[in-house]
């Protein structure tokens, strides 16, 4: 990494972080400082997610707000931005901090070849800010994980933001210790958690794909229950999601082709992901995506109908017939009406 390919790279510090990553400290161009962690090797070929770990109130950017290790883990660039002195509460956006992340974005990808997207995370304060940011730029962010905020974006509090209709497309999750119940501040309106519990509402009432969990024993920590949400909502927005839109995409292109039986195994794949059995975000994008099937299959069993059809119009032998009829069945195995159809043409044959 050179530090001169950085826009107003003023001061830069490379540290080892172990064999596969580096830390490197510098100043944007707005001169505040922040902190990247990269590959060791980064691969010209490859395109990363940036993930931006938000710090809380009072903090820095160092260590990313505890996902500096996910470079190693999830072969991700990572992002610590320092909000902090920034002239206004970096909690709502103020001080230009919103225009900080954006610039920042910016320039590293003209030094490394980014998503379009970035996942974004943070605890207390940096939950304030990371679910603010992607409310505010939906189109830049893939996921978001906001825990323990001390303020949330209801139409409250300070400057009477609420969920942004646009950025449904965004996966969220939020969660909040059960004893986390006190206010952050004397003027605030609603402690955490009842605060947390009424922007969840919001979120559900908008219609937006998320988690959410009330973490039973746990006050204001950023607790393993959170941190697995943290890294599920990752998971989701940045690794399932894609495939899923891709298999969507190649389900459509199968059909267009009327390649009915490659349309079929598709939709067998899909349905069969092991995301089906998990109750948190992975399972419910898991399950939105499974019901968007509905129109696919439907589609895929009148022209397996008109399949079978041909073969009962082209095989006058009964024995052909029944081979091309079993072969047909095995096609379309779990195709419940054309199985069905299927099954009664060979039970007449019998």
């Amino acid at each position: 990494m050179r530090c001169d390919l950085m826009v107003a790279c003023l001061l830069s510090l490379i540290v080892s972080l172990g064999a596969d990553a580096k830390e490197i400290q510098a100043k944007d161009g707005m001169g505040r400082d922040y902190w990247l962690y990269v590959p060791d090797k980064i691969d010209p070929e490859k395109t990363y997610t940036l993930v931006v770990g938000v710090h809380g109130a009072n903090g820095i950017g160092k260590g990313a707000a505890g996902h500096a290790g996910w470079v190693n883990k999830y072969d991700v660039i990572v992002l610590g931005p320092s909000y902090r002195n920034s002239g206004g509460a970096f909690q709502y956006l103020q001080g230009d901090t919103d225009k900080q992340t954006i610039e920042l974005f910016k320039t590293l990808r003209k030094e490394y070849k980014l998503n379009d997207k970035i996942f974004i995370a943070g605890f207390s304060g940096g939950s304030q800010y990371a679910h603010r940011f992607a409310m505010k730029y939906p189109g830049m962010v893939a996921g978001c994980a906001a825990h323990s905020g001390g303020t949330w974006a209801t139409g409250d509090y300070p400057s009477g933001e609420s969920p942004n209709p646009k950025a449904r497309g965004v996966l969220f999750v939020i969660s909040c210790g059960e004893k986390d119940t006190k206010k952050s501040f004397s003027q605030a309106p609603l402690g955490r958690l009842e605060w947390a519990k009424k922007y969840e509402q919001m979120l559900k009432q908008g219609g937006f794909v998320y988690d959410h969990k009330w973490i039973e024993g746990v006050g204001h920590q950023y607790s393993r229950p959170a941190r697995q949400m943290t890294e599920d909502c990752y998971t989701a927005s940045i690794l399932r999601l894609p495939k899923y839109e891709a298999e969507r995409d190649a389900i459509s292109k199968a059909l267009r082709a009327r390649d009915t039986a490659d349309a079929w195994s598709l939709v067998r794949t899909r349905l069969n992901h092991a995301d089906k059995e998990n109750d948190g975000i992975l399972g419910k994008v898991h399950r939105m995506y499974v019901e968007s099937l509905d129109a696919d299959i439907a589609r895929i069993d009148r022209l397996a109908e008109r399949e079978v059809r041909n073969a009962i119009r082209k095989h006058e032998d009964a024995s052909a017939l029944k081979q091309a009829l079993q072969s047909l069945a095995e096609q379309y195995a779990g195709a419940e009406k054309t199985t069905a159809l299927i099954q009664a043409e060979l039970a007449k044959l019998d």
